[in-house]
């Protein structure tokens, strides 16, 4: 399968390093790009390797989706620009790329072994804590933040521009088809601390 780990982001070029960009220029063998709009192109590129970067008209779903079907990619992991990938014991910013290896290759077999799985997020910390002995949960319940996605599904009608987790959860339960969460590891994100991105605006 041909996979794409898509971030958007938005106001954040020189912020991205902290959380984020740091671990993905460490991932081998893993096609990873950053969306930006193109009037934050040339900030971007300053930080972030331009083969890396996508120019485009913004930066959502949508745009991600269309890129993803473009280019063939079966898969697309969406996370936020202020995230990255933890596990007990490797909680540590040497271990967060070699962590994501070992994600991303779990949840790629899954999708590859059951044609029936759409969507799949990474756990938050509590549920990777209390589910330490199990690998999948949550068997369709809305998908988290971060979302593995089958290409053909990511678009939202117009209209609709926030909650695209409960949306495309909700699709693909229409659709018959199933949700899951990966409790292996979790997401370590930012909360409404960090500058840039939807925090640019009064959000309430």
């Amino acid at each position: 399968m041909k996979v794409l780990l898509a971030i958007p982001s938005y106001n954040r070029p020189y912020e991205i390093e902290k959380k984020t960009s740091f671990w993905l220029k460490k991932l081998v063998d893993i096609d990873w790009k950053i969306f930006v709009r193109e009037d934050q192109y040339i900030y971007y590129s300053q930080v972030i390797p331009e083969e890396n970067l996508i120019n485009s008209y913004r930066e959502t779903i949508n745009e991600i989706g269309k890129y993803a079907r473009k280019n063939n990619y079966d898969l697309v992991h969406r996370i936020d620009d202020d995230m990255s990938f933890k596990q007990l014991g490797r909680a540590k910013k040497k271990d967060v790329h070699l962590v994501y290896h070992d994600l991303y290759n779990e949840i790629v077999e899954k999708f590859k072994t059951d044609p029936d799985v759409y969507g799949i997020s990474v756990s938050k910390p509590m549920a990777h804590i209390r589910n330490k002995d199990k690998v999948w949960t949550r068997p369709n319940k809305c998908l988290y933040g971060n979302q593995w996605l089958r290409s053909e599904i990511m678009e939202l009608p117009k209209g609709i521009e926030l909650f695209d987790d409960v949306y495309i959860s909700l699709l693909i339960l229409e659709m018959n088809k199933k949700t899951l969460s990966y409790t292996g590891a979790y997401e370590d994100a930012e909360i409404l601390k960090n500058e840039g991105g939807l925090q640019s605006i009064n959000r309430n």
